[in-house]
C-alpha cells in the first residue's frame, strides 16, 4: 500500500502510491547537480497512513472525494435527500473516510473498464510510462447513493504529466441510478518548486503564478459557497487573489505569491473565466528555472498556501534545511482542479461549469488535469 510505484520519462519521475491514489514525488532534473521534488510530503510513504500515524487525514496530495471540498451536511437533489458527516454542519472532502485513505487497486489497460487500450483521447502510451488505479465505492459510503467505480490514469511523457479520474455507476438499483449522485474529484497536491539547496526560502512567496481568472465563489463563515462569484479585479475587496499579471507564456511578468499577500494566506475557490484547453494556471519557481503549465476540463482550482504548516510533521530529506522538522506555514501551494464548490446546489455554478455534477446510469465523469514542465538553465 506505501510502495512507491515509479513513472520515468526523463527528466521527470513520478511516484505514486496506492494508498489513498497518493502523488507521493514529482523529481524533475534541472541539471546536472540539479534534481528537485516539486511535490512536498512526508519523508516516509508510510507517514501518509491516517490510523498509523495517530492523526487526521493530512490531504497531502491524495486523490479526495466522492465529493472535494465543503459541502452542507444536509442537502438534497432532486428527491435525494444526502445526509454527510462533518463537524459543524460541514462535510470536508468526502466526509470522514473519504476515498484518500482506502487502497486503490493497480488494474492495466486489459482489466479497466474507463480507459481502454484505444480510448479516444488516452491512448495506451507508447512515448512514456503509465499507471491506471480504480477503487469501487459501496452504496452508502460516508452517506452517497449508489455504488461507483472510480479510476485514476496517471501519464508520463518527456517534460508532460496528465492525471486522468473516471468514474461510472455500477449499481443495480435501476431507479437510484438514474437519479444519481453527486461526484466531484481532485488529486490534493502541495507543490514547492525552489531550489533548498541553494538555501531558497522554505515557503512559496516567492514564487510566481498566473491563473486565468477574476472572481471567485463567495463563501460564508463555515466557508461553504453561497452560490454567488465574487469578482477579485483591480479596485475589489478581494484584489489580492487576483492572479491575471502577464501572459502565461512569460513567467517574468507574472506576480509573485506573497506580494498583497493576505495575512491568513490563500484558501480559496477560484472559478476560472472560461473552461477551454488554454492553460489556466502557471508556477514558476524563484530562480525561474521551473514551471508547471496546467490545462484542465474543470472550472476552478482551490488554491491553498497551506496557512495550516506549522512545521511539526515529518518532511522528505530533500527539502530539509537547518534543524527544521517540516515544512513551515506557507510552505506550499495546493492547487486542486475541480467544479465549483457544491456545484449541485447552485444554479449559477452549473452554468459557469457546464454540468450540475451528478452522475448518472450510463454516464462517465472525468476530471482532467495535464502539466507542462518547462525546465530552464
Amino acid at each position: 500500500m506505501f510502495a512507491p510505484n515509479t513513472l520515468t520519462a526523463p527528466p521527470l519521475a513520478l511516484s505514486l502510491l496506492p494508498y489513498g491514489l497518493t502523488y507521493h514525488s514529482l523529481k524533475v532534473q534541472v541539471a546536472a547537480d540539479d534534481t528537485r521534488d516539486l511535490l512536498v510530503g512526508y519523508a516516509d510513504p508510510k507517514d501518509h497512513d491516517v490510523a498509523g500515524a495517530g492523526r487526521g487525514r493530512g490531504f497531502i496530495n491524495q486523490t479526495v472525494g466522492r465529493y472535494a471540498n465543503r459541502l452542507p451536511t444536509k442537502s438534497k437533489f432532486g428527491d435525494v435527500e444526502l445526509v454527510l458527516p462533518g463537524a459543524d454542519g460541514v462535510c470536508l472532502h468526502g466526509g470522514d473516510k473519504g476515498i484518500d485513505t482506502q487502497e486503490w487497486t493497480k488494474a492495466d489497460r486489459a482489466s479497466s473498464s474507463l480507459f481502454p487500450a484505444d480510448d479516444a483521447t488516452f491512448p495506451t502510451t507508447v512515448d512514456g510510462e503509465e499507471a491506471i488505479y480504480r477503487l469501487v465505492s459501496e452504496a452508502g459510503a460516508d452517506g452517497f447513493p449508489l455504488k461507483i467505480e472510480m479510476e485514476g490514469l496517471t501519464v508520463v511523457k518527456a517534460s508532460k504529466l496528465a492525471v486522468v479520474l473516471r468514474a461510472k455507476i455500477i449499481d443495480d438499483d435501476v431507479a437510484a441510478a438514474k437519479a444519481g449522485t453527486p461526484v466531484n474529484l481532485t488529486v490534493h497536491w502541495g507543490f514547492n518548486l525552489g531550489n533548498f539547496k541553494a538555501g531558497e526560502r522554505e515557503d512559496v512567496l516567492d514564487h510566481k503564478m498566473w491563473i486565468e481568472s477574476d472572481q471567485v465563489s463567495a463563501l460564508d463563515s463555515k466557508m461553504l459557497a453561497t452560490g454567488k462569484l465574487d469578482s477579485t479585479s483591480k479596485g475589489s475587496p478581494l484584489e489580492a487573489l487576483n492572479f491575471t499579471k502577464g501572459t502565461p507564456t512569460d513567467p517574468s511578468s507574472h506576480r509573485s505569491i506573497g506580494a498583497n499577500f493576505p495575512p491568513n494566506g490563500i484558501d480559496h475557490n477560484i472559478v476560472f473565466n472560461s473552461v477551454s484547453d488554454a492553460p489556466k494556471v502557471v508556477l514558476t519557481s524563484p530562480d525561474s528555472k521551473v514551471s508547471l503549465s496546467f490545462r484542465t476540463n474543470q472550472a476552478t482550482v482551490q488554491c491553498y498556501t497551506a496557512s495550516g504548516f506549522d512545521g511539526k510533521h515529518s518532511r522528505k530529506p530533500e527539502h530539509q534545511q537547518g534543524s527544521s522538522k517540516g515544512y513551515p506555514q506557507f510552505g506550499a501551494v495546493f492547487l486542486e482542479f475541480h467544479q465549483p464548490l457544491a456545484t449541485f446546489l447552485h444554479p449559477e455554478f452549473q452554468k459557469v461549469a457546464g454540468t450540475d455534477t451528478i452522475l448518472r446510469a450510463g454516464e462517465v465523469y472525468e476530471n482532467r488535469v495535464e502539466v507542462d514542465v518547462t525546465v530552464r538553465a
